[in-house]
């Protein structure tokens, strides 16, 4: 029997029904789950229709999973805890091809989804169960029954049930960012963010780039108030792999706003700079370029494979400047006592900043976690602070939304450090620029 897309996505969905929030160890990427499919024999006869499918299936079900569990739990006669997780994870599935699938028309989406059942061998009971209830969803859409709480009443409710935010974490927006900006940034995640391109500038311009994509049909564009170095994508697809260009080193693929740190730090050629978390490398290349390629760039990761893919990725874009240190960012140091002109602590953090693209963060996050996060991020930042030479600058930077992850560690590490000043700090929300970053500039005033 062939394997289909509908049955991969149940696959996956099933892992993360069947997830434990809070439990690092056991943290899915979605994007890893997919590869595992794309690379699998039982795939190995799908065309490039079935992984788009695939993959739509599994993000648009992920990006509405609060509110469709939140139609499904009103309509059960069981507890939805006691429903079994392959059944939770099909009607779901279910539920995005009847309420949000492109071009399924709603008899398609329900009856493929009872023959997935009966296909899997799930029982009498289940299988009527699915129907049942994919069917209720039906005449409840019909009807116009299903009315969520309103914003205005129940802030938190609404940005679960409407937007896929948990409770607590719209909680935590709408007290450091208000209603409406809150409002705004949950509306972003429905919809996954274009892709972005941050031209290599030591090997092409960004002009020549966007020459070369357009002769191929890819239409992109320098946006306004973005990085100069960043092209935008729209109505692109596919593989960044395959563009003109990429194997050439012409581009990276990167977030615009995460374009933005590399040039907050604002390195000169001939210095000498630390990128302290650097794998997979996108801000360090980035750095080597405004750099021009003269200096010393030093990027430090304690993992063997990370660090292989980052040099992968520097010698694609002609990177020359590069200095590798594979240890814990926390023991690095320069050799002979050197000190650094600048530091770039780019510190590992909950990812809240990127949900927009990884909507899988939302399932496994707890509140509890960032807390943990913030640990690790303030000895990071002393530490990096601890490279410069006096007068030398650090940049401290999150995919985050949270204060814990980010003003907080900034404050924090200034009331520990009174030797360095804060010079800068910026908080980039979710938005049509691009993912949630923060950015902190310090300057370490004297060595002690």
């Amino acid at each position: 029997m062939t394997f289909s897309a509908r049955e991969a996505a149940w696959e996956i969905l099933e892992r993360f029904e069947r997830r434990t929030p809070g439990r690092r160890h056991q943290t899915l990427k979605l994007d890893a789950c997919l590869e595992r499919v794309f690379s699998s024999a039982k795939s190995a006869s799908w065309r490039s229709e079935d992984r788009r499918f695939c993959t739509a299936l599994t993000y648009g079900v992920l990006r509405r999973w609060l509110p469709y569990e939140a139609r499904l739990q009103a309509l059960s006669q069981f507890p939805w805890s006691r429903v079994a997780p392959p059944v939770r994870a099909l009607l779901r599935l279910g539920l995005f091809q009847l309420l949000d699938g492109d071009e399924i028309p709603p008899y398609a989406a329900l009856n493929e989804t009872v023959e997935q059942a009966r296909r899997r061998g799930l029982s009498k009971a289940s299988i009527a169960f699915v129907n049942g209830m994919l069917r209720a969803v039906q005449r409840q859409q019909a009807a116009g029954d299903w009315i969520p709480p309103s914003f205005e009443a129940e802030p938190s409710a609404h940005l679960a049930q409407v937007w896929n935010v948990p409770e607590w974490l719209g909680a935590r927006w709408l007290l450091h960012y208000g209603k409406s900006e809150t409002l705004a940034m949950a509306r972003m995640l429905a919809d996954p963010p274009p892709l972005s391109l941050r031209v290599n500038t030591l090997q092409t311009s960004p002009k020549d780039l966007k020459t070369l994509l357009m002769s191929a049909g890819v239409t992109c564009a320098v946006l306004e108030d973005d990085p100069p170095e960043c092209l935008t994508l729209s109505g692109f697809y596919g593989s960044p792999v395959a563009l003109p260009g990429f194997a050439e080193g012409a581009f990276f693929v990167q977030d615009r706003n995460a374009a933005r740190v590399s040039r907050f730090l604002a390195p000169e050629p001939g210095e000498t700079v630390v990128d302290l978390c650097a794998a997979p490398g996108g801000k360090t290349t980035h750095l080597a370029a405004l750099m021009a390629n003269r200096g010393v760039l030093w990027a430090v990761e304690s993992v063997a494979a990370k660090m292989a893919r980052l040099q992968e990725n520097a010698t694609r874009l002609g990177v020359t400047i590069l200095q590798t240190a594979c240890e814990d960012a926390l023991t690095f140091s320069l050799p002979d006592g050197g000190r650094a002109d600048r530091v770039l602590i780019d510190a590992p953090c909950s990812g809240l900043g990127t949900i927009r693209r990884h909507p899988d963060i939302l399932l496994q996050l707890t509140e509890r976690d960032l807390a943990q996060y913030a640990d690790k991020q303030r000895a990071l930042l002393v530490h990096g602070l601890s490279l410069l030479r006096a007068g030398g600058e650090a940049v401290y930077a999150t995919c985050s939304l949270d204060v814990t992850e980010n003003g907080d560690v900034a404050r924090a590490v200034l009331k520990d450090c009174p030797n360095v000043c804060l010079l800068e700090e910026r908080q980039w929300p979710i938005s049509s620029m691009g993912d949630g970053f923060y950015m902190a500039r310090f300057r370490l005033e004297q060595v002690q």
